[in-house]
């Protein structure tokens, strides 16, 4: 019989011992733990930056294959599949992953066939408002009338049928830490995604190569995970009579997934309500470019700590520190990457795609000015899943989603153009992260302090750095500047105009980005040495040593974990 798991709804973890319960000692528990967590973010980044790099080969490939209206339908369509791929499992995969690798044997079966139960039903719905939205397409805005939307529904009930099982044999290797095993699929995966992708797209499928690419990766990941993993969950027991129970329990997780997806990408809707589809389609291009960036640091958090984090729920002072350490060495990293890329996105976009996207490069420039905030989200998901704190995370997740959603919307309304939604959602999204992140780091015990030097110096000097790029910028844009490096390569080096602009624009985008890296690193060094040893630390071994000899960072031996918990023990103020 299965043991009824504590109610996430509580706020507490169903791990944690009573308050009676004396504390497990840390070398019981933690013992390898941190070469561990070393190790899979080591591989979880490698395969990140691959697949990463796969992706904006992808993105340039469909920016020149597909136009505006293409990418605008698509965003509609993926702001309702998407929810529904996000909910479809009911929470039932990340409470799996919550308790623990021992109950997992117990839990999956009856909890695969209650996500498959609700998987279903989300693809009768999803086939529904197909049939509605073709039937009746003046019911909706006038954004979301395109002709192709209903069959793209009709390709993403689709998806998330064969997609449903593969989150659950993941969770397996996910639990065990097995982060090299999941890379591996993750990088086969990335591969049939983006080669169908591209190819579908340069074979005229416009924004069905989208989900049809999708639809190959289901399939590949559901034979990859059953081989890598051996268990075949359709033939677990059902065990129906469970599934209320569950569903009490993980309620709030499909609540959480519910804002989780609307904080990612439910706002291209929100425009789509004010705007046309083609105004949809550069806001949407503009933010999946940079999101890019951040979702890199992101989900390794998510997907390395939160399993770890849970091992360490009856050590508080060390899951503190260590919650601390990464916050502080994940924004300083996040801030050089998007405010170096928002300096030279103008060059970049040019050279890549010429003037098609121009309506979208002021909206790139400035969520790459706001999204090192946006990069604390798998980290405070992990934290909160982590101590199973769900219905705090399901709350503030919704409320982050709806104040979101507010602000691309009213941004749309306000005036046309996809910079004005992208600045209002960027200055909301530094105010509600803020709020998130300083309360979980609040209640890891982490003072008022440390919470704001972890979040904000490392982004204020990124800023600062950027104002300092861009007026250079701007006192080069005369005569006498960036058109005088043109001229000059058409000149001496007798190229067309075409491929002399080309040239002075790759020198500017280069020249901008190797500058500001280099002003940003001089400010961080200078002020804050041990972000910056604690961010190469987080490097893949490999990498370490040269990005310390870079940062001209003396790396010190590694302290044991009870070496740690004593001095943080004794100095509670200790940083």
């Amino acid at each position: 019989m299965t043991t009824a798991a504590p109610n996430p709804g509580t706020d507490q973890n169903p791990n944690s011992p009573p308050a009676s319960a004396t504390p497990a000692q840390p070398a019981d528990l933690t013992a390898g733990i941190g070469g561990q967590v070393g190790k899979s973010m080591a591989w979880m980044l490698g395969t990140s930056v691959l697949i990463k790099a796969l992706s904006f080969i992808a993105q340039i490939a469909m920016g020149w294959y597909l136009s505006d209206n293409d990418f605008g339908v698509f965003a509609l369509a993926f702001a309702i599949v998407g929810l529904c791929s996000f909910i479809r499992e009911g929470g039932a995969r990340d409470y799996l992953i919550q308790q623990g690798p021992s109950r997992y044997k117990e839990l999956v079966g009856p909890l695969f066939w209650m996500a498959m139960t609700i998987t279903v039903g989300l693809a009768i719905f999803l086939l529904i408002l197909a049939g509605v939205m073709k039937s009746f397409p003046t019911f909706f805005p006038l954004s979301f009338r395109d002709p192709r939307l209903p069959w793209l529904l009709v390709l993403g009930a689709v998806m998330i049928c064969i997609s449903t099982p593969s989150s659950f044999t993941s969770a397996k290797l996910q639990l065990e830490l097995r982060f090299d095993a999941l890379g591996k699929v993750q990088i086969g995966s990335g591969l049939v995604r983006y080669s169908t992708m591209i190819a579908l797209a340069a074979a005229g499928f416009g924004p069905f190569a989208f989900l049809l690419a999708w639809i190959a990766v289901a399939a590949f990941e559901l034979v990859a995970f059953r081989r890598v993993v051996g268990i075949n969950l359709f033939a677990e027991p059902k065990r129906p009579e469970l599934w209320r129970g569950f569903i009490l329990l993980t309620i709030w997780l499909a609540v959480g997934f519910f804002g989780n997806f609307l904080v990612e990408w439910g706002n291209s809707a929100a425009v789509g309500i004010f705007r046309s589809q083609a105004t949809v389609g550069y806001y949407y291009f503009a933010f999946g470019l940079t999101v890019q960036l951040v979702v890199l640091l992101s989900v390794n958090a998510q997907y390395v700590l939160m399993p770890a984090l849970s091992r360490l729920n009856d050590q508080p002072v060390r899951q503190g520190q260590a919650i601390l350490k990464t916050t502080r060495a994940l924004v300083l990293v996040a801030s050089g990457l998007c405010l170096g890329f928002s300096v030279a996105a103008d060059s970049v976009m040019t050279v890549i795609w010429h003037d098609k996207w121009e309506p979208s490069v002021l909206a790139v420039q400035i969520f790459g000015i706001f999204f090192p905030m946006r990069m604390t989200y798998g980290l405070t998901l992990a934290i909160m899943q982590a101590k199973g704190q769900f219905r705090s995370w399901a709350i503030t997740s919704v409320i982050e989603a709806a104040l979101l959603f507010s602000a691309a919307g009213f941004g749309a309304w306000y005036a046309p153009g996809a910079e004005w939604p992208a600045l209002f959602v960027g200055l909301t999204l530094v105010f509600s992260r803020a709020w998130i992140t300083g309360m979980v780091l609040k209640q890891a015990g982490i003072s008022a302090r440390q919470r704001i030097m972890a979040q904000f110096p490392a982004w204020g000097l990124a800023l600062l750095a950027a104002g300092i790029v861009w007026a250079v910028d701007i006192a080069l844009s005369g005569p006498h500047g960036w058109n005088a490096l043109r001229d000059w390569l058409a000149l001496n080096a007798h190229l067309s105009p075409r491929w002399a602009s080309t040239g002075a624009e790759i020198l500017r985008g280069g020249s901008l980005a190797l500058t500001f890296g280099l002003i940003y690193a001089a400010f961080i060094r200078l002020t804050m040495p041990s972000a910056v040893a604690e961010a190469v630390a987080l490097a893949p071994r490999k990498l370490r040593s040269v990005a310390a000899r870079l940062m001209f960072i003396n790396l010190q031996p590694a302290v044991t974990a009870e070496q740690t918990a004593a001095e943080v023990a004794t100095n509670p103020k200790a940083e």
